[in-house]
C-alpha cells in the first residue's frame, strides 16, 4: 500500500515537472517572439517601403502655402536641423550610455520632396557595412512633400510606429511650423 502511494506520488511529481518543462518549450519561443516584435523595429532598406508599410504611423495635412515656399523651407530646415546626434543615459546600474545619430536626405523633383530621416546607435557602424541595416541607420520617418492645387501643399509624414525608433515630438512639432511658415528654426532636444 505504501509502495503504491510513494509511486502515484513520484509519478504524479514528474508529470509536473514534465508539463512545466514542456510548457516552458512553448511558451518561452512565443513570449520572445511576442516580445522581440513589440520592440524591434521593422528594417527597411528604402524609404519607399517605409511608406508602404502597414504599420508605419501616417499623418496628413494640407496648408496654404505653395509648394516651392514649403519645399524650401524643408530642403533648408532638413540641411540644418535634421543632422544631429543625442546622447542618452540608461539604468545606472547597468551604465548604459551612447549616442543616438540622426541624419536626413532629401530628393526633390519639380512636384515632389521627400526627406528621409534615418537614424542608428553609435557602435553599430559594423552592422552598415555588412548590410544588416541601410547605410546611415534605421529609416524612422518620411515627409512627402506635393503640391494640392493653387497656393496648397500636401504635407505627408510617415514614421515607425515603434516607441524606440522614432521621429522626436519636438521635431514633429517643427515640421508643423516649417509647414505653415510659422516657425523656421531648429527643434532643441533636452
Amino acid at each position: 500500500m505504501i509502495d503504491v502511494v510513494i509511486h502515484s506520488i513520484f509519478k504524479e511529481k514528474k508529470m509536473k515537472k514534465t508539463l512545466y518543462k514542456r510548457g516552458l518549450q512553448i511558451a518561452l519561443p512565443v513570449l520572445v517572439l511576442l516580445g522581440i516584435s513589440g520592440c524591434t523595429p521593422t528594417i527597411h532598406p528604402s524609404p519607399d517601403l517605409l511608406v508602404q508599410d502597414k504599420k508605419s504611423k501616417v499623418e496628413k495635412q494640407i496648408v496654404d502655402r505653395p509648394f516651392k515656399d514649403v519645399a524650401n523651407t524643408y530642403e533648408k530646415m532638413s540641411r540644418k536641423c535634421l543632422n544631429f546626434s543625442i546622447r542618452y543615459s540608461g539604468d545606472p546600474r547597468y551604465n548604459r550610455t551612447g549616442t543616438f545619430v540622426y541624419g536626413a536626405k532629401t530628393q526633390r523633383t519639380p512636384n515632389r520632396l521627400r526627406v528621409s530621416m534615418q537614424k542608428y546607435m553609435e557602435g553599430t557602424e559594423e552592422y552598415m557595412k555588412t548590410g544588416e541595416i541601410p547605410y546611415g541607420g534605421l529609416y524612422i520617418g518620411v515627409v512627402d512633400i506635393v503640391p494640392a492645387g493653387k497656393n496648397k501643399t500636401q504635407i505627408t509624414f510617415y514614421q515607425l510606429d515603434n516607441f524606440a525608433y522614432h521621429i522626436p515630438d519636438e521635431y514633429m512639432h517643427a515640421f508643423n511650423g516649417w509647414s505653415s511658415g510659422e516657425y523656421v528654426g531648429c527643434p532643441t532636444i533636452e
